[in-house]
């Protein structure tokens, strides 16, 4: 007997945020998820202004507004060359594109927290301690085989949405490939409790060749210390696991981020991380869809994924609660895999990729070409519009509602 509901396989932040726009639109939802409780990893941290519009219906936006720290510029920097460009985003409000013209930095932590009591309020069932094996379907449901503490389990419903991150064992239990590549080097994420806002800002793109560097404050708790200082930076592949667990290492990655300072900066953890560039092949077989990074994952430089996933969410939510209704068929689907895959092969992947070739160009005479045009941006408010309309992802979108 088919469930009447939608299983969404995955607690992270993409999947609370489809569960919760679909029971805004009354329709039933239960979550199945591997872990103990919704997501806890710390990871992307940012929200751009059309994803803080969509979350502000959900009745997300304020809530993530009273935790995180509003960031109103853009902030570009060349270490070698000594130059530095801000960006002042409030043009995209001056000119109607969003009620929040600034990025949101948060926690993803702290922002699964807030979505996942919002979905409780609204009635979303949540399955914890569900590891999905597998996945079938038929012409009237869709479910996943579940193996839980207390013996394998078989969750039904009329669709199944994968949420369940870039190794998801919903796509991969499906005829589906994840097109792309993994760039050779690695990237470091360091955290401290050192404050650099003061030194670098809020956010800061330190272009310097190989040698780059991206720091940003991010707030993941209510409590007004509950923050820390996040340092990305590129590994090449000879570096190995054991030169990144020496402090000295490193402190190394921290030289020259605070001029004059003398004592030793306080560490809190690091991670290292491989990047990919992928996209799988349909996001819709069937009564079987997919989300987030199960659909596709790309280098964070610009903090595109996340932004992504929840459009995806957003995208899926409509048709979804229209075929619910009886007012689409499930060709809508068809529709949401045009709309969102090609969003991300046209629009996200190619941006990321110029994002990080931008942050890791090594020639001197481009670079300070590009901080030209980042200056320039500065004075002239039609190119400083065109590039935040990309930066924010306000063309993709555009693009997204084009394909028919």
């Amino acid at each position: 007997m088919t469930e009447e509901r939608v299983v969404i396989a995955g607690a992270g932040p993409v999947g609370l945020t489809l569960g919760l726009a679909l029971r805004r639109q009354g329709v039933p939802v239960a979550i199945v998820e591997a872990g103990e409780t919704y997501c806890q990893e710390f990871r992307a941290p940012a929200f751009h202004a059309p994803t803080l519009d969509m979350l502000d219906t959900l009745g997300l936006a304020e809530r993530m507004k009273s935790m995180g720290l509003l960031v109103p510029t853009m902030r570009f920097t060349d270490r070698s060359l000594g130059r530095q460009a801000e960006l002042d985003m409030d043009i995209l409000r001056e000119c109607g594109l969003t009620k929040h013209p600034y990025d949101l930095i948060l926690g993803q932590r702290a922002f699964a927290q807030i979505a996942f009591d919002l979905c409780v309020e609204a009635g979303v069932e949540f399955l914890f301690n569900h590891r999905v094996e597998g996945v079938g379907q038929d012409d009237q449901s869709a479910w996943v085989d579940c193996v839980t503490p207390a013996g394998d389990v078989r969750v039904r419903g009329r669709y199944l949405v994968g949420c369940d991150g870039g190794r998801s064992a919903v796509r991969k239990s499906l005829p589906v490939e994840f097109e792309g590549f993994t760039w050779p080097e690695r990237f470091l994420m360091i955290h401290l409790t050192d404050d650099f806002e003061p030194i670098v800002g809020k956010v800061n793109f330190l272009a310097n060749g190989p040698d780059w560097r991206l720091v940003l404050k991010i707030p993941y708790g209510p409590g007004k210390g509950d923050w820390v200082t996040r340092v990305v930076s590129s590994l090449s592949p000879d570096v190995s696991e054991s030169d990144v667990a020496d402090e000295a290492f490193l402190l190394g990655r921290l030289d020259g981020l605070a001029p004059g300072r003398s004592e030793k900066f306080a560490i809190r953890d690091h991670y290292v991380y491989n990047v990919h560039q992928r996209v799988a092949s349909t996001f819709h077989v069937g009564r079987v869809l997919l989300a987030g990074d199960a659909a596709h994952i790309n280098n964070p430089l610009g903090g595109l994924g996340l932004n992504c996933g929840v459009h995806d969410a957003v995208n899926l939510a409509d048709k979804l609660g229209r075929i619910w209704r009886g007012e689409a068929s499930d060709d809508a689907l068809d529709l949401y895999d045009r709309q969102r895959r090609l969003t991300n092969a046209e629009h996200i992947q190619k941006t990321s990729i110029e994002n990080k070739a931008r942050q890791e160009e090594a020639d001197l005479e481009r670079r300070a070409l590009a901080m030209d045009a980042m200056e320039a941006m500065q004075r002239d408010s039609q190119m400083r519009l065109a590039f935040l309309k990309r930066w924010t992802m306000i063309d993709s979108l555009t693009y997204e509602q084009s394909i028919t």
